[in-house]
C-alpha cells in the first residue's frame, strides 16, 4: 500500500533550505546533465511504479507547481529537454526554477510510492546475498524489463548493452529509496549538482532539519526504524525556554542495528555521548550525499572477489565506504565494542533507516555545543605581534625609571655632602639662594641669637636647632 503524503504548497524559490546554499547555481553545462538525470529519474517511477502523466501532473498540482508543469504538453516538452532524447521537437531549454520543479514531483512520487520501493530495495538485497540474479523475482524482473523497454525506446543511445541498463536501472532504484526521505528534495538536487563535477571532491552538506517541537516535557526519545532504533535521553537546559525546540545537555544514546548478527537474533548495541552522535550523523549523511553522486559503474551490484582492505582509514574516525550497491561499511571508531568488532556492513534499506533516525533525532532536539577542556593555542600570526608589544612595553618602562634617576641625582648628591650641624653653625654667612628642601644659612644677625655649639647635646640634629631658632 503505498503511504499518503499530505498536499504541500511550495514554490520551487521558496525555502531555500531544501537546495542547500542559495550561492550554488548551475551553469549551462550542469543544467545540460540535470536534464538527463531528471528524465531518468521520472523514468525510473515510471517503470517500477506503472505511474504515468497523470499521476505525474497530479503531483504538480498537490505542490503548487500548476505554473511549471500545469497540462501534458507542459510536462512533455520539459523532459523533451533531454539531449539524448529522441526526436527533434519540443522545448530544448530548461531554466532552475523549472529543473527544481521536476525535483519536487520526482520526490512527492518517491515518498508517495516509498513502502514498494522499499520492498523491491528490501528483495533486491536478498537475492544478492543468495548470489541470485535480479530477474529471478517477478517484482525485480518486470521492472528491468520495463525500464529497458522505455529507455531505447525514447532514448537515442545504442552504446549502453543490456547489463549497463540494468545496473542503471537498479541503481537508481536504490537511489529513489533515499530520494523519498524527508531530506529527499535536498539529496537529490545536490547529486545532480555533484555528478557534473566529478573531477572535484563531493561537497559536504549539513543538515538543517525542519523544526519540530516536542509534544511531551520529558528528554527521552526514541525512533523506530524498521531496522534500528535509537533511544536519546539528556537533561534539559534553561534556554529551552526561549527556543521553539528543547535545548538539551549531557547527550546519551543507544543505537540498536537489527539483523547485523548472523548467529543470534539480538539486536548491536552502540552507546555514546552527543560528540559520537554529532560524528555519526555528519559521517551518514555526508556519505548518502556522496554516494548518489556515484555512477552505476563504480558500485558493482556482486562484491569482488577479494576486496583489498582500505589502512588510510584512521581507526578514531567513524567513516564508511562502499562495497557494492547494496553493502557499505561502517568503521566505527571510538563506538566499536568487543562485541561489534571495529566496523559493520549495513545493506541499503538499514542505511537508510539510520539516516532517517539521525535526521528525525536532529530535527526535535538542539544540543548545546560541548566546550573544549583546554583552551585552544594562540594562533601562529598572533605571536609576532606579542613579542613586539612586550618589546615595546620594556623599552618605555625602561626609559621612564631612567629619566626619573636623571632628575633626582643632583638631590641625591648635595644631600650625600651635607656638612654635620657644628660646621654648618659657625660657618660665616653666604648668600645662597632659598631652598625648598634644606632650611635657609643663618646670616650674622641670627647667629648670635643660636645656642652655643657646646651647649647643645650631642645627639641633637640640625633641623631641631632651626626650630628653636624660629620659635
Amino acid at each position: 500500500m503505498d503511504r499518503p503524503t499530505p498536499a504541500i504548497a511550495l514554490h520551487p524559490q521558496a525555502n531555500l533550505s531544501l537546495w542547500g546554499s542559495s550561492a550554488v547555481q548551475p551553469d549551462g553545462a550542469q543544467l545540460d546533465n540535470i536534464k538527463t538525470q531528471l528524465d531518468l529519474v521520472l523514468l525510473a517511477l515510471e517503470a517500477f511504479t506503472g505511474i504515468g502523466s497523470d499521476a505525474m501532473l497530479q503531483a504538480a498540482t498537490d505542490l503548487g507547481l500548476q505554473e511549471m508543469v500545469g497540462d501534458r504538453v507542459a510536462l512533455w516538452r520539459l523532459r523533451q529537454s533531454n539531449p539524448i532524447r529522441r526526436g527533434t521537437g519540443g522545448r530544448k531549454k530548461l531554466d532552475i526554477e523549472e529543473a527544481r520543479s521536476l525535483v519536487l514531483v520526482s520526490c512527492h512520487l518517491a515518498e508517495k510510492h516509498h513502502d514498494l520501493i522499499r520492498r523491491g530495495v528490501c528483495l533486491l538485497e536478498e537475492l544478492a546475498e543468495d548470489q541470485r540474479q535480479p530477474h529471478q523475482a517477478a517484482l525485480l524482473g518486470d521492472y528491468l524489463d520495463r525500464f529497458t523497454n522505455l529507455y531505447q525506446e525514447r532514448m537515442d543511445d545504442d552504446q549502453r548493452t543490456s547489463t549497463a541498463l540494468n545496473d542503471l536501472g537498479l541503481k537508481l532504484l536504490v537511489d529513489l529509496l533515499f530520494y523519498g526521505s524527508p531530506q529527499g528534495v535536498r539529496r537529490l538536487w545536490m547529486a545532480l549538482l555533484d555528478r557534473t563535477r566529478r573531477s572535484q571532491t563531493p561537497t559536504m552538506h549539513p543538515r538543517r532539519g525542519s523544526v519540530m517541537p516536542l509534544l511531551t516535557p520529558t528528554l527521552f526519545k526514541v525512533y523506530t526504524p524498521p531496522t534500528c532504533t535509537l533511544e536519546v535521553t539528556a537533561q534539559p537546559s534553561a534556554l529551552s525556554r526561549w527556543s521553539r525546540t528543547p535545548v538539551i545537555k549531557s547527550l546519551q544514546f543507544l543505537l540498536s542495528l537489527d539483523g547485523l548478527q548472523p548467529n543470534t537474533r539480538e539486536p548491536l548495541e552502540l552507546r555514546g555521548d552527543q560528540t559520537q552522535l554529532s560524528a555519526l550523523s555528519t559521517a551518514v549523511t555526508d556519505y548518502i550525499q556522496q554516494l548518489l553522486a556515484h555512477s552505476p559503474t563504480d558500485l558493482p551490484l556482486t562484491p569482488s572477489p577479494s576486496p583489498s582492505p582500505d589502512t588510510n582509514l584512521p581507526d578514531t574516525n567513524l567513516q564508511l565506504r562502499p562495497r557494492t550497491l547494496l553493502t557499505h561499511e561502517l568503521r566505527l571508531g571510538n563506538l566499536a565494542t568487543e562485541q561489534s568488532g571495529p566496523s559493520v556492513v549495513l545493506k541499503a534499506s538499514q542505511l537508510f533507516d539510520l539516516a532517517t533516525a539521525l535526521e528525525n533525532c536532529t530535527a526535535d532536539l538542539q544540543p548545546l555545543p560541548v566546550v573544549a577542556a583546554t583552551a585552544p593555542p594562540w594562533p601562529t600570526t598572533l605571536l609576532p605581534l606579542a613579542r613586539s608589544a612586550a618589546i615595546l612595553v620594556m623599552t618605555v618602562g625602561l626609559g621612564t625609571v631612567t629619566w626619573r634617576l636623571l632628575q633626582t641625582g643632583p638631590m641625591a648628591t648635595h644631600t650625600a655632602k651635607k656638612a654635620p650641624p657644628s660646621d654648618v653653625a659657625m660657618a660665616p654667612a653666604s648668600p645662597s639662594p632659598p631652598s625648598l628642601y634644606y632650611p635657609p644659612t643663618l646670616t650674622p644677625q641670627t647667629r648670635d641669637k643660636t645656642l652655643d655649639a657646646s651647649q647643645r647635646p650631642a645627639s641633637q640634629p640640625r633641623f631641631q636647632t632651626f626650630c628653636d631658632r624660629k620659635i
